[in-house]
């Protein structure tokens, strides 16, 4: 048997464009460089996961920061 129209389960989602620029550089076996999106200072990085952190900064990501707790 054949089921019935489905329902939508996902919701459009809002889409937008924004350009980052790369200024990169392989020096010692080591990626580095600097990322802009124009909005502020370029962002300096350090390897591939520096490279992912920096985009995610310009692109709007939020970042997650932890602080200690005060013991009482």
């Amino acid at each position: 048997m054949c089921g019935g129209a489905r329902a939508r389960i996902l919701a459009p989602m809002e889409s937008s464009t924004i350009t980052i620029r790369l200024e990169l550089r392989y020096e010692d076996g080591c990626l580095r460089g600097l990322a802009e999106n124009g909005d502020g200072p370029p962002r300096e990085f350090t390897g591939w996961i520096g490279l992912l952190a920096a985009i995610d900064e310009l692109s709007g990501g939020e970042r997650v920061t932890t602080t200690p707790k005060e013991d009482l």
